[in-house]
């Protein structure tokens, strides 16, 4: 019997942030700017370091809620402008590196993890600076990288676009909805039906519960 998983990639999750507003216009262009990260080391021990960046065609986060005020995640990212002067952006989320910092092998061995951390396009070089929790539970920061935006020939990514199935779409419009993208693994061309009604009971389950069951017109599957 195929195994059968669905992963549920919840993107942008712009829903429900409490964040200033800043002009998107200003500072960045509607594309966005994937920073490929290598995220290193063991318990009580951390780096960052941005290996690669690449462009691809469209900004799909908010374009007004620029800065996360939740004061959630275990990882947190800043981006300045104006010579480290002017925050544009942040983020905060969590990481696999988190879970594996927990296991007894991270108490003597260093691991290395991949994270593509995604920010709107800059308009002008900028400072990126990556944080994380102390054992208090405050922000620390672990290390700052200068991006330049305009000396840099960025390498843009154009991918082979598939028309998705849409199980619920309130709004063409992605940078203002909660965007949600399930990406499945394990069925075969065979199981197509099958597929699609899992994602459709994954998307009834989903709505039935609060607050999403009261946000169903802010929220695109």
């Amino acid at each position: 019997m195929i195994r059968q998983t669905l992963y549920f990639l919840f993107l942008f999750l712009s829903f429900g942030i409490n964040a200033q507003t800043s002009n998107f216009d200003n500072y960045f262009e509607d594309n966005t700017l994937n920073l490929l990260c290598y995220h290193s080391g063991r318990k009580g021990l951390e780096y960052y370091t941005i290996d690669q960046t690449y462009i691809t065609n469209q900004w799909a986060g908010s374009k007004t809620k620029l800065f996360d005020n939740t004061n959630l995640g275990v990882h947190r990212i800043e981006v300045y402008s104006n010579n480290g002067k002017t925050l544009v952006y942040s983020r905060n989320y969590c990481s696999l590196f988190e879970e594996w910092q927990t296991t007894a092998e991270a108490k003597n061995t260093c691991g290395n993890f991949e994270e593509v951390l995604r920010i709107p396009l800059p308009k002008e070089d900028v400072e990126i600076a990556f944080f994380s929790r102390d054992s208090l539970g405050n922000w620390y920061k672990i290390v700052s990288q200068k991006i330049e935006v305009k000396n840099t020939e960025f390498k843009t990514l154009n991918y082979k676009l598939y028309e998705p199935y849409k199980l619920n779409v309130s709004s063409e419009d992605i940078s203002k909805k909660l965007d949600i993208v399930i990406v499945p693994a394990g069925y075969t061309q065979k199981d197509s039906l099958k597929m699609i009604s899992d994602m459709k009971l994954f998307s009834d389950f989903f709505f039935s519960k609060p607050p999403f069951s009261e946000a169903k017109e802010k929220i695109n599957i």
